[in-house]
């Protein structure tokens, strides 16, 4: 079961990262704007397939990091990779004057894949992309578009 869990866990990553590369790899366009671009692909999937599914890395967190130590391990080192590839998009937006330059990169990757995660969730459980949406709003609108805090 480990070794099948593993698998799974190895291909599914492979499969999200290829998704991922070819929205924000894409370098035609800005990096706020491929980050956008990715939300919206990803809101429009969920949406086609019902609100059900979500992210398999995330369901099998929940279900299994506490019941297998290989399983958790694998699991980590995925969303640590997607984190890191989050905070390489962002550090791209501050060299182009897209992002705030007071923002830690990896910090705010860290806030974005545990918030979007959460989002997920609510959204498989309420049946509505409705907390996707107030993600995306947040997330664009405050988060990265907004002032330094005391300004």
């Amino acid at each position: 079961k480990e070794a099948f869990g593993l698998a799974v866990i190895s291909q599914f990553a492979a499969a999200y990262v290829e998704r991922l590369e070819r929205c924000l790899g894409d370098t035609t366009q800005s990096p706020l704007t491929r980050l956008h671009r990715h939300l919206d692909e990803t809101l429009t999937h969920f949406e086609r397939r019902g609100c059900r599914g979500g992210c398999l890395i995330g369901n099998l967190s929940q279900e299994l990091a506490d019941q297998n130590p290989c399983l958790q391990a694998q699991l980590d080192a995925v969303l640590t990779r997607w984190r890191e590839r989050y905070a390489q998009l962002f550090r791209e937006a501050q060299a182009v004057g897209e992002l705030r330059a007071d923002l830690d990169p990896q910090a705010l990757a860290d806030f974005y894949l545990d918030s979007f995660e959460g989002a997920l969730l609510r959204a498989k459980v309420s049946k509505s992309p409705a907390p996707l949406r107030l993600f995306l709003t947040c997330m664009f609108d405050r988060v990265l578009q907004g002032s330094p805090a005391g300004a």
